[in-house]
């Protein structure tokens, strides 16, 4: 058949290859040459076997791998007969068989023989508009079970539709028919009778340990006593609230008996016992949802037929219905098969297994693929196909063909890739891959680790961690080609602050995958003009014009501008004095007459004309641009919608399609930044792996089905802000715990065998959801907490600890000039125009303080306190203070947050539970984490105001602590945040017309108001230490304020000459009430 010379293959991929009269099972490794083994196979099929190549089924993962095995296939073949053959040979994705096959039958399938597909973005959008119209159908027949369910689910009344859709495709992936589909019924109360013997085994062990412990643990025995008296009559609320109000299990001594029976309560009694007793009070309302559910799906697919259009889930579907209800078309689709090759087996779902079974016949299969690479389990697949497929030949005394020799990476990484995976979960498999490529020797070492962090809560580790890998990449680029670096993260959104700081070095790059171009701030500046031209009372999209480079106001103007005209700020921008103001205002009241009749690419034209927005832009936002100006021109063209229509769409594809940014001519030679699932089946000589504390956060679904059919659901717990299962969502939600946990650490698996010739981890002390930096560094035997020093390099002479990077530069001085002391000169209006109020608190803590670490940004970290006495029997948690803290933060503002520690439940619990907590309940108006921006003493200060509601006709102000305070010093320790909250009182006032009645410090630890005097004496002081700190910033004065603080200070004994002494201390004085 003059076949091209054969591609050298080492002897278990030629035995892979020629492996015959069984179905075959390929475990390729990364870089262990894959797609030249299933080539290779297909050329030996043709070339020895004689199997014409139009009799060969070639599944691959995307239309990239199709295209590209299609031509390496032509080229390994001389014939001109045999290359026309494989042109039209069955290499296609899953996606493609299914429509070339109904395409061949559409007679036989039912279908529009000219059915166009839906993409996802067009799909959702449909589905979206149905779901919202029967949803609106029901609340009109079914008023009551409706508002229950808005009301009641764990999702806002607008995301109904978008949860009963996440389960519609849930069941139609995993091949779940609706009508197989059942509601719970009632069950018996199981977890109530443990739950007592737990509380009398609290109550039957005394307290033990450090005094905290001992405190703790009388709070569990107060609680168990309430646990065993509750009437078991008391209704539902009563015993949620009392469950909700359970302390903290971790805060009790590890080897006590209390502590494990806390930890049972906490970890499955107590949300057994919820899910329980939410099944019982919400049974009514399952049969609606399923109702819902299957009244959605037909008016779905009546949507699409009138349409003539399929989705991707109909081919799958469409093609097995097709196969299994037509025997005979079934066999002649089967015998039409001598051979069917499947690539990425790992990585496929439940029913396209199904469809593949349904094609091929015994003994010729032959499947590659890794389970150690399966990274889309958020798309249904599934690797237990592949395992099952492989065990099942393993069962029958088949042998499998396993390729562990890497042929992409240094030995050096691929010997710290075998390091690392046995601290990975079970998910990925102990493989030890092979290094089998030979590079030329290293001056210096091939793998880096950098942790970055924050010695004190100011300093920004996130942005420090950028600049330094922007300033690596520039060390590293010799010869320059930037093309050779990807920087990849586990979510797309951690690449914006080192993009950022590639962009101030001066450093070509382009991010890829994720939702990156409608994310990026071009995209979202001309989205929010279009929004603008829909309703100009939209005062977000308004204030995010008015600020872009559009009109690119100031802070200052906006702020003057809102406070002069508070209720239209669109129509002020007509009188405001300001020629652009006035253009801005006349070019919207322009375009919003015409906008019926232009298109929103002509209008988005003019405004980037007349503005000159793209006057000076790098090539990368020029191109998004031209992109985003397509898009919509086509979009409009082929379905004429209005700005507001529009922009709702571009909302909608925000959130559901993955677009990558444009690239450009200029950008071939350019850092990409990628997340790691865009990263798979792609190589580069140098990888940072970076933002190693940054995981994706995986929402439990408010739907889901067990084997059987079984429904579940979430709902809102009456007391907290959170969700409470039900059994069966319970149970299905666990196991999904336990498959995304295993799934987490296949990414770091594949994103660690990207790398060619040199590996770089980073990652900072920002609060994150990833555990990876951890494992890394015990695979790499490195510490998993900061160190006190820089540590020794110990492995490959190549871990390196990261100071904070220089700033870029230009160009290096060859001479300096000996510095003249002089005295600064005073400069009126030398002082920040913005300044947040935590600047103004540290200010009046010490001036010098202030200066040393805000202005000179000398290091900050505190060595530990003078005396201290660490607890030998305190338990060591994963979370750090700031990241704790950050946690209950969070939680008191009723946000979600995955695997929040259970002692920051508690806390907010017991808050919601305290005299004020209760207060809050009651309030009529509230505001949680409210930003404000207020004008004082001539400087903009800035901040966030935890808390503050109106009750029984009070204003009260609440600002949280989770410090770390003895029982008896929080008077002591709220002094310094005396002024911060004076200033939060000032602002309130902006925003009420009136100053609070009371303010107060609320210490969640020892459960402590410590209320902050708001005398007008004490605004008036804390109003002149805003002056004093702009006539400091003025005349560049900040003098020392000596006391015992000051031995506690980094500053101490080095860049400050402060030298307190006992005559000259200044004792803190309590905070005043």
């Amino acid at each position: 058949m003059n076949p091209a010379p054969a591609i050298s293959l080492n002897p278990a991929q030629q035995a892979a290859v020629e492996r015959w009269g069984q179905d075959v099972c390929v475990v390729a490794g990364p870089g262990s040459g894959k797609t030249r083994v299933l080539i290779e196979r297909f050329r030996w099929l043709v070339a020895s076997k004689g199997i014409p190549p139009n009799r060969i089924l070639a599944v691959t993962f995307t239309e990239k791998a199709a295209t590209e095995i299609k031509k390496r296939l032509i080229q390994s073949f001389t014939s001109d007969e045999l290359r026309e053959q494989i042109e039209r040979a069955w290499v296609s994705t899953i996606h493609g068989f299914c429509t070339r096959l109904l395409k061949e039958n559409a007679i036989a399938a039912a279908v529009d023989p000219d059915f166009s597909l839906l993409d996802e973005a067009q799909s959702r959008i449909l589905q979206l508009h149905t779901a919202e119209a029967v949803l609106d159908d029901l609340l009109g027949e079914r008023p009551e079970l409706m508002r229950v369910l808005l009301r009641e689910l764990n999702t806002g009344a607008s995301g109904l539709a978008e949860s009963l859709l996440e389960f519609f495709e849930e069941a139609r992936t995993a091949g779940m028919p609706l009508e197989n589909l059942r509601p719970p019924s009632k069950q018996a109360a199981s977890a109530w009778p443990r739950i007592s013997g737990a509380a009398h085994s609290i109550l039957a062990d005394p307290p033990v340990g450090t005094f905290n412990q001992r405190q703790s643990h009388q709070r569990f025995h107060q609680w168990a006593a309430a646990v065993l008296a509750l009437d078991p009559s008391s209704s539902f609320r009563e015993k949620i609230r009392l469950f909700a109000g359970m302390p903290s299990a971790t805060s009790l001594k590890s080897t006590s008996r209390a502590r494990s029976a806390a930890l049972e309560l906490e970890e499955t009694l107590l949300p057994l016992a919820q899910a329980e007793l939410i099944l019982d009070a919400r049974l009514p309302v399952y049969p609606l949802i399923l109702e819902a559910l299957r009244r959605i799906r037909d008016a779905y697919s009546g949507a699409k037929r009138l349409r003539g259009v399929l989705d991707f889930d109909d081919l799958e579907e469409f093609a097995i219905h097709l196969l299994e209800s037509n025997e005979p078309l079934r066999a002649r689709v089967r015998h039409s098969f001598d051979q069917v090759l499947m690539d990425e087996l790992q990585d496929t779902n439940r029913l396209q297994w199904r469809l593949i079974d349904l094609v091929r016949r015994p003994d010729t299969l032959f499947a590659v693929g890794d389970i150690n690479q399966s990274i889309y389990y958020f798309r249904h697949a599934d690797p237990g196909v592949f395992r099952d497929y492989r065990d099942s030949l393993s069962s029958r005394g088949l042998p499998i063909d396993e390729l562990r020799e890497n042929y992409r990476a240094r030995p050096e990484i691929i010997d710290a890739v075998n390091r690392i995976t046995p601290y990975l979960s079970d998910g990925v498999e102990p493989h030890r891959l092979l290094a089998c490529r030979e590079f030329p020797s290293l001056s210096n070492s091939c793998i880096e680790y950098v942790h970055t962090f924050a010695a004190v809560p100011e300093d920004d580790p996130v942005r420090t961690e950028a600049r330094w890998i922007a300033r690596r990449i520039q060390e590293l680029n010799s010869p320059p080609d930037y093309s050779r670096f990807a920087i990849l993260a586990r979510v797309i959104g951690a690449l914006a602050p080192i993009q950022q700081a590639l962009d101030e070095y001066g450093i070509p790059s382009v991010i890829s995958g994720g939702r990156s171009f409608y994310e990026s701030r071009e995209i979202r500046d001309l989205t929010a003009w279009l929004n603008v031209l829909a309703n100009p009372r939209d005062e977000i999209s308004l204030v995010t014009v008015l600020r872009s480079p559009l009109c690119g106001i100031s802070d200052e103007l906006l702020f003057r501008l809102k406070h002069s005209a508070p209720d239209d700020l669109f129509a002020a921008l007509a009188t405001a004095g300001d020629p652009r103001l006035e253009w801005f205002h006349a070019l919207v009241s322009k375009q919003r007459a015409q906008a019926g009749a232009s298109s929103p690419d002509a209008l988005l034209a003019q405004v980037l004309d007349e503005s000159g927005y793209q006057d000076g832009l790098p090539s990368r936002p020029r191109a998004n641009i031209a992109k985003f100006l397509a898009i919509l021109r086509d979009r409009f063209h082929k379905n004429p919608a209005t700005p507001g229509e529009l922009a709702a769409d571009i909302a909608r594809w925000r959130e559901t399609a993955a677009e990558p940014e444009a690239s450009a001519a200029e950008l071939a030679n350019c850092v990409h930044l990628m997340s790691v699932h865009s990263a798979k089946g792609l190589e580069f000589p140098v990888v940072f792996l970076a933002a190693m504390r940054n995981g994706a956060q995986n929402r439990e679904p408010v739907f889901c089905f067990d084997a059987s059919g079984l429904l579940g659901a979430t709902w809102r717990h009456p007391e907290l802000r959170k969700g409470i299962s039900d059994p069966t969502h319970l149970q299905v939600c666990a196991r999904r715990k336990r498959q995304e946990d295993a799934e987490e650490d296949r990414l770091l698996y594949v994103a660690m065998t990207r790398a060619g010739e040199r590996l770089v981890f980073t990652a900072s002390s920002h609060p994150g959801r990833s555990d990876w930096a951890r494992k890394v560094a015990e695979g790499l035997l490195l510490p998993t907490s900061i160190p006190k020093a820089e540590h020794s390099e110990s492995i490959y002479s190549a871990i390196r600890e990261a100071p904070p990077p220089p700033s870029p530069q230009s160009g290096d001085l060859e001479e300096q000039t000996p510095a003249a002391i002089v005295s600064p000169p005073s400069i009126p209006g030398g002082h920040d125009s913005v300044v947040p109020v935590t600047s103004v608190a540290r200010f009046a803590f010490c001036p010098r303080q202030y200066y040393l670490s805000r202005y000179l940004g000398l290091p900050t970290q505190t060595p530990a306190p003078i005396n201290a006495n660490p607890d030998p029997e305190a338990d060591a948690g994963e979370w750090t203070a700031s990241e704790f803290g950050v946690a209950v933060h969070e939680i008191l503002a009723g946000k979600s947050i995955e695997n929040p520690p259970p002692e920051a439940i508690t806390l907010a619990a017991r808050f919601h539970a305290s005299p004020l907590g209760r207060r809050l309940e009651n309030a009529s108006r509230l505001g949680r984490e409210y930003d404000f921006l207020i004008e004082l003493e001539d400087m903009i200060l800035r901040g966030q105001i935890d808390l503050w509601f109106e009750e029984s006709g009070e204003l009260i102000l609440v600002d949280y602590k989770s410090d770390l305070v003895a029982p008896g010093g929080e008077r002591r320790h709220a002094y310094r945040y005396g002024a911060q909250i004076r200033l939060y009182a000032l602002a309130l006032e902006r925003l009420t017309g009136r100053l609070p009645d009371h303010a107060f410090l609320w210490y969640l630890r020892t459960e402590t108001p410590v209320p902050v005097s708001l005398h007008p004496q004490a605004i008036a002081e804390a109003r002149g230490l805003v002056r004093q700190l702009r006539e400091a910033q003025s005349a560049v004065k900040f003098p020392m304020r000596e006391g015992d603080h000051c031995l506690r200070c980094a500053h101490y004994q080095s860049a400050c000459p402060a030298q307190p002494t006992p005559d000259s201390s200044n004792p803190l004085p309590l905070a005043p009430s």
